[in-house]
């Protein structure tokens, strides 16, 4: 534990200015002194002193803090230079002893304790007390001792020459080109920092005033480097270098093009590195990206770079002990839940209840699925079926899913009877000699077992949650849970004692990314708790009043689980590290660690402590991952062969695409106006963000009429419509689309299949490629007129770009959104209220793999 009385005083001398620079973000005071003032001290004593460290800290997810650390890395560089600067100029910090200087204040004599040119103000000590006047309050002092005389000169001559009052560095004025030039390279996602970068403010000023702030863009040939702050800012002695995260690896290459400006660069931040952690274990390749880190990085650290930050989610914990069993040992900074609230001055965190649902007729339907799932996990891992088997999975996972939670019974037995044609059907064509074994037969008899038994758990479900809100008078509920079923929802809703527009349900993942602003009274339940919301919930220091319902291999679960990761929690950053990385002796007076006691309180005596070892059920997402890249690693469609593709997703969906059809994706380029926004299918590699249309006719048509209402487009609406409508008239009077096909193809534009002509007329392919070939195709059908051919090609060139634009900026709001990060939308037609109507129609998805058919 860490004293905040001992931690106020101990930074109120080494940092004195801190207390006069304001952080705001979203037009919104930083309050919390772990944000604004325990964070930033803990940078610049690491940016100050001499120590080369690893560290990794572990951010609250969402947090101002997580999102300023690389500001607040900046602030400590441009501190340290506007010292060097005062310093040259004989302006020292200077403490003095008792009676060495001393003034009148009040008709009280005073000793000055401390000149700090940084903060602009005296520290006194007189009448009992320390107290503190800023230079510009210098007329409250009577200098009326001769040992404060030159002191007094001094501040006159500050004063003149810094014309300042405000009490904060950046009215310091800094030598351009100065020899301490310093900085940082952070690895993030450039147009996110940007985006924050307009919406942060440290002691009123925008940094873009003060930092030169470059990015770089990638091209086949260089690395170009693009001024992010103002012209201005470009010889100034801090530098922060902008780069994606995919570039890690790419250090010498920004330093060989970088040139010598770019040589001071020696502190490293890497933004998200536990999701980087994670993807690479997902992937297989997390020790050879280590050796790499450990080999470009980390092994350099001291002789060549001066500090490395690797910033991570503190739900994330799990990465440290991860980067522990590589040999990657940093030393870490994060905050427990409880000291957390101690620092804030909150009360003591609230236990989160936790109670079955489920009886033992329940749990053993469940425990059966359970096991039928395993059995189709390795039946698909021998036979892939072309992906066909995954739809079978996930009508398993979402039966368990409704099954172990609620559900509106009628309906619920329907759709067990309405898999039994699936099943067989599926059974038939790919397991005509019974390669499965029976499991079809022993699914669908356990289908009938559930469709004939009265479980109850919507009564119990509705029992538990109702007397919550009787005892604690809740408002609203949020229902947590996998179960997306509207109806099943409904019929929940109906014996809830709320009224239905008070209650929420949310998709677990929906609920994990943050994206779910909680009111105040609000009751918060979860059904069912796997390792990441176990991990949230212990790092979360938050108010909301919480309770845990799930069926007994859940209940055992966590009370396995929860021990043992509170325990790895404990072990990271403890008292004695935090000390060490702030740079000061521990506070003696204060006690040290102990164990932190459990966050859940077992409510049913079963299962409460357990001490063997219990396993998760595998989630839908685990099984779908390992079933595709098992299918991947063998699938090697011949030359020529392949027709199709699947595209899997980290959600356990997929998508079938045609072979040459390309696909919306979200990426971090350079920025130009014409970056191209489509990749090919086959082109799709993991981790690719790919924008999923919901409705791609509700897009096209929302789009299209936006862009044909406004008198800068319009004309380019025209003509894109005019030229997909003469080919659909045209295949009304001449055959149709074989017909058309055939002509194309005599007048050297072959076609393979129809698909390609259809997207023409749907408005799907934005521009075809060899689009000017193929309009003097049109022209000499009598298509489109001759004289306007090129009329045609440029402005649909215009359309196509524009379309492209408004996307980016619809998939950037998009993921702000996510971050918690506002932004100003100033384009003359992309408004806030088309690009929300853009995103209802759009979603986002991971990509896992890409299969060939």
């Amino acid at each position: 534990m860490i004293s905040k009385a001992y931690l106020e005083t101990v930074i109120s001398e080494e940092f004195p200015d801190l207390k006069n620079t304001r952080f705001t973000m979203n037009h919104r005071s930083l309050r919390l002194f772990s944000e604004n003032t325990l964070l930033p001290f803990l940078i610049f004593q690491n940016t100050t002193d001499s120590k080369n460290r690893l560290i990794s800290l572990y951010m609250q997810s969402g947090s101002p803090g997580m999102h300023l650390l690389p500001f607040y890395i900046a602030l400590g560089f441009y501190r340290k230079a506007a010292n060097a600067a005062l310093n040259a100029q004989d302006f020292f910090t200077t403490r003095f002893q008792p009676e060495m200087r001393k003034v009148v204040v009040n008709g009280s004599v005073c000793s000055v304790t401390m000149v700090d040119y940084l903060s602009q103000s005296l520290m006194l000590h007189g009448q009992n007390r320390h107290f503190e006047i800023p230079f510009s309050q210098d007329y409250k002092i009577k200098w009326a001792y001769s040992n404060a005389h030159g002191l007094r000169e001094l501040i006159d001559r500050f004063q003149r020459i810094q014309k300042a009052s405000d009490g904060n560095i950046f009215s310091l004025r800094l030598k351009e080109n100065d020899k301490s030039h310093e900085g940082l390279i952070l690895f993030t996602q450039p147009s996110r920092f940007e985006t924050l970068l307009g919406n942060v403010t440290i002691s009123g000023s925008s940094l873009k005033e003060h930092l030169n702030i470059q990015k770089t863009v990638f091209t086949d040939q260089e690395i170009k480097f693009i001024q992010v702050s103002q012209a201005k800012t470009k010889n100034m002695p801090v530098t922060v270098l902008l780069s994606r995260p995919d570039t890690l690896f790419s250090y010498e290459n920004i330093m060989t093009f970088g040139g010598p400006s770019l040589g001071k660069l020696r502190t490293i931040v890497i933004e998200d590195f536990d999701l980087l952690i994670k993807a690479w274990d997902r992937s297989g390749e997390l020790k050879e990206n280590l050796d790499l880190l450990e080999e470009m990085y980390f092994s350099r650290l001291g002789s060549y770079f001066r500090d490395i930050y690797l910033v991570c989610s503190n739900r994330n914990f799990d990465v440290h002990a991860l980067l522990a069993s590589n040999g990657i040992t940093p030393m870490a900074w994060m905050l427990k839940a409880t000291e957390f609230r101690r620092l804030e001055n909150m009360d003591v965190l609230q236990h989160i209840p936790v109670s079955k649902i489920t009886t033992s007729l329940l749990d053993s339907a469940v425990v059966a699925l359970e096991e039928i799932i395993v059995r189709w996990k390795s039946l698909a891992m021998n036979y892939f079926c072309s992906g066909e088997i995954l739809a079978l999975v996930k009508i398993l996972f979402q039966t368990k899913s409704r099954l172990s939670s609620f559900y509106q019974r009628e309906r619920f037995n329907a759709s067990l009877a309405s898999q039994h044609a699936l099943f067989h059907d599926f059974a038939k064509r790919w397991f005509p000699g019974g390669q499965d074994h029976g499991l079809v037969e022993q699914t669908l008899k356990h289908f009938t077992q559930i469709q004939q038994a009265d479980y109850g758990v919507n009564e119990r479900l509705a029992e538990k949650i109702n007397a919550s809100i009787s005892i604690h008078h809740h408002k609203s509920l949020l229902l947590v849970s996998r179960n997306h079923d509207i109806d099943d929802q409904r019929n929940l809703c109906s014996l809830i004692s709320l009224a239905p527009e008070n209650i929420i349900f949310s998709d677990e993942k929906q609920f994990l990314s943050g994206n779910v602003n909680l009111e105040k009274e609000c009751l918060v339940v979860y059904l069912g708790a796997g390792k990441a919301l176990i991990n949230m919930l212990l790092t979360d220091p938050g108010d909301a009043s919480q309770l845990i319902l799930t069926d007994a291999r859940g209940y055992h679960f966590l009370g396995w689980y929860a021990d043992r990761a509170q325990a790895e929690i404990d072990k990271i950053s403890p008292t004695t590290e935090k000390f060490e990385l702030l740079n000061l002796p521990p506070d003696t007076a204060f006690p040290q660690d102990t164990r932190t006691p459990s966050r859940f309180l077992f409510l049913d005596e079963e299962g409460n402590g357990e001490t063997s070892e219990q396993e998760a059920a595998e989630q839908e997402e685990d099984v779908v991952r390992d079933i595709v890249w098992n299918a991947s690693s063998r699938n090697n469609p011949r030359p020529g062969a392949v027709e199709s593709y699947l595209v899997f997703f980290e959600d356990g969906s997929q998508l079938g695409f045609q072979q040459h059809q390309s696909v919306f994706i979200y990426q971090e380029n350079d920025s130009q106006q014409n970056e191209e926004l489509e990749k090919e299918v086959k082109e799709l590699k993991m981790g690719d963000q790919v924008i999923v249309p919901k409705s791609r006719r509700g897009i096209r048509n929302l789009l299209s009429e936006a862009l044909a209402s406004h008198k800068s487009y319009s004309r380019a609406v025209d003509y894109d419509l005019r030229w997909r409508s003469g080919i659909r008239e045209f295949l009304g009077n001449n055959g149709g689309i074989y017909n058309f096909m055939a002509i194309l193809n005599q007048k050297g534009f072959p076609i393979v299949v129809p698909e390609t002509i259809r997207k023409w007329i749907d408005g799907e392919t934005l521009q075809p490629n060899r689009f000017k070939r193929l309009l003097l195709v049109l022209v000499d059908l009598g298509i489109v007129e001759d004289a306007l051919k090129d009329d045609y090609y440029h402005q649909s060139r215009e359309l196509k770009k524009i379309k492209s634009r408004f996307i980016k900026s619809a998939i950037l709001k998009l993921i702000y959104s996510l971050k918690n990060i506002s932004h100003g939308w100033q384009e003359d037609i992309f408004d806030e209220q088309l690009l929300d109507s853009f995103i209802d129609h759009v979603e986002v998805k991971t990509v896992l793999t890409v299969v060939a058919k």
